[in-house]
């Protein structure tokens, strides 16, 4: 294949991936109203094609109510006075909308839209995600704790002002790293609090893999459909994750940061005070934290 038709494919591609993959998302949703745990119910995938190699974002809306659709629909809890929580993947401040490696802005606009035909309040829709890191030369003058806010940007879900409104429904964006202190909290698991109560929540489940408290956003914690919206990709330690691990992406950094920087979840993912080696660290917080 020469290198204009990889392009050209690889871009239907990653239409087709992240499509599928709101799927996956929607299959793991957690209903916290009802305290519904992840493998109750035998989830449900379903794929839609777009037409063109370069799909339009009118194509990429067909295809993702296409594939909502031969799944079973959105869940039957999304409806007047509910609170919907939208995760996309933007692991990364610095990759463009198109790259692959974050959720293109018009499926997480799809699913935005299809919450509100069914009655969903926008004042009660939350798109909230924790990007781990920069992309290598991407940073500029952002400062070292906004990550996220800058691949809201990039992402093209918050192209203009005001920033940390979603640009065509004018959706809440959260940063999930935000502990609303205006600097990280020193070293975990070293330090375990007090946190914010503002910002975030201890969660301790029975049934955990791993022996521990999860501290988590607010509007995650108090939603009553949390829907995620996974890329397709692998992972240079965990390997292929399943769509599981983007879990993650709602730990604050401000809490699991890499020692002595502002960045990364290391605490969560890599540090191994429970026992367990790294990628055993890393499945079993996968676990745990869908």
């Amino acid at each position: 294949m020469n290198m204009l038709a990889f392009v050209a494919a690889r871009s239907r591609l990653v239409c087709l991936i992240v499509v599928c993959f709101v799927l996956c998302g929607i299959s793991f949703v957690e209903n916290q109203a009802t305290k519904a745990q992840v493998g109750n119910a035998t989830s449900v995938v379903a794929i839609a094609q777009t037409p063109s190699l370069n799909p339009t974002n009118a194509e990429i809306d067909a295809a993702v109510r296409e594939a909502i659709e031969l799944a079973g629909g959105l869940p039957e809890n999304v409806g007047p006075g509910k609170k919907v929580v939208i995760q996309p993947n933007l692991v990364q401040a610095g990759h463009p909308m198109n790259s692959g490696v974050t959720t293109h802005p018009q499926v997480v606009r799809t699913i935005i839209a299809m919450c509100l035909e069914a009655g969903v309040s926008v004042n009660d829709i939350t798109v909230c995600e924790g990007s781990a890191s920069f992309l290598e030369g991407t940073q500029g003058s952002w400062s070292s704790r906004a990550m996220t806010q800058k691949a809201f940007r990039d992402c093209g879900l918050d192209a203009s002002p005001p920033y940390m409104v979603e640009d065509v429904y004018g959706v809440r964006l959260v940063d999930a790293n935000d502990c609303g202190t205006g600097s990280v909290y020193p070293n975990y698991p070293g330090y375990s609090g007090p946190y914010n109560p503002a910002k975030v929540t201890r969660v301790i489940k029975p049934g955990f893999l791993i022996d521990r408290v999860y501290m988590l956003p607010n509007p995650v914690v108090e939603c009553d459909v949390l829907i995620r919206v996974p890329v397709l990709k692998n992972h240079n330690l965990a390997g292929i994750t399943g769509a599981l691990k983007l879990a993650f992406g709602l730990a604050p950094t401000d809490i699991y940061h890499y020692p002595g920087l502002e960045c990364y979840k290391w605490a969560l993912l890599h540090q191994t005070s429970w026992g367990y080696g790294e990628l055993e660290t890393n499945a079993r917080g996968m676990v745990d934290m869908t």
